[in-house]
């Protein structure tokens, strides 16, 4: 809904041309959806991912002239869903009739075509995209509206709108099948920290060590990793040295604001991270209804999600599983 009562506190309940306009409307800082980079997206008509591992025993034996079959092959599915996710708001724009930003208003009788439905159409996205980042990438845990709720149109949370990370490395731990390296409590000392991290990365089995790339956790971990790196490793750092990397190794560390308040560091190879979109063009495209003839309805969904070609391939420290 529309708010403009600090409108008319400041300049009152009317109206004068040119006393304010659209070049003076300026949009919020928005936290931008930093943790999709990770993921290699791609466009689906499906709302079902299916994957399937391989997995082949022991076959290697010394040769002797009588066939002596050894190994099996099996098969691991791993399907998982998009979640379905929508924007809905309603607003009257005739609340800012009489008000400094009148020239929002629509000049006909047609509220559909009122400018203040395009110019929040953008910071509808834009929006969208923040919570994603911070309330659903990592902490997310679906959760719909009770069926009675739905009904009178009472709307969800944010953090109920996808599945993040963290839930689905929990179902994967329970499940046996990720690997969680036991390191304890994550070091409040900058310089343990490092120490922490370093020790984690080569406690990884070296086949799979070798796809590493990087390192991810908050950003409140990071800063901590490169503060206690400069202490550590201050010769490196003098010469010029990145600090947001493990020493000797082309790893880096890498801190997102999804992450923040959660000791989880995780990682995995960059091709096991893949994520699908239905419907993508949808997304800061809005369709407009009249309820009332003066209210009306912005609505637009798709269909979203990031999970695991292989979660047997995901590393954490073990910390923030449960």
């Amino acid at each position: 809904m529309l708010t403009p009562a600090k409108m008319i506190a400041q300049y009152g309940q009317w109206y004068k041309e040119g006393n304010i306009n659209s070049k003076d409307l300026h949009s919020q800082i928005f936290t931008k959806s930093d943790t999709e980079e990770l993921f290699t997206f791609r466009k689906t008509d499906d709302t079902r991912i299916d994957k399937v591992n391989t997995i082949i025993d022991k076959v290697l034996q010394p040769f002797y002239n009588t066939f002596s079959h050894l190994g099996s092959f099996d098969f691991d599915p791993n399907p998982w869903f998009l979640d379905h996710v929508k924007i809905n708001v309603a607003l009257k724009p005739d609340d800012l009739a009489e008000t400094a930003v009148d020239f929002l208003v629509q000049k006909g009788v047609e509220r559909k075509g009122a400018p203040i439905v395009a110019v929040i159409a953008q910071d509808l996205s834009m929006k969208a995209k923040e919570e994603h980042e911070v309330d659903g990438m990592f902490k997310g845990e679906r959760a719909l509206p009770s069926a009675a709720n739905q009904l009178l149109g009472i709307p969800g949370n944010p953090s109920g709108a996808v599945n993040g990370l963290r839930k689905k490395f929990r179902a994967y731990s329970a499940a046996g099948k990720m690997e969680n390296i036991a390191m304890g409590a994550v070091p409040t000392d900058p310089v343990e920290f490092v120490t922490y991290v370093e020790d984690m990365f080569y406690a990884i089995e070296e086949d799979l060590r070798d796809t590493i790339k990087d390192f991810v956790m908050s950003r409140t971990l990071r800063t901590r990793y490169k503060r206690g790196f400069r202490l550590k490793y201050k010769d490196n750092y003098d010469a010029g040295g990145a600090t947001d990397e493990i020493i000797d190794t082309e790893v880096k560390i890498k801190g997102y604001k999804s992450h923040n308040g959660s000791d989880m560091i995780w990682s995995t190879m960059p091709a096991n991270r893949i994520g699908f979109r239905k419907n993508p063009k949808n997304f800061g495209v809005f369709d407009l209804g009249v309820k009332d003839i003066y209210q009306i309805q912005m609505a637009t969904d798709w269909y979203t999600g990031v999970d695991f070609i292989n979660p047997n391939w995901i590393i954490t420290n073990g910390q923030d599983l449960a």
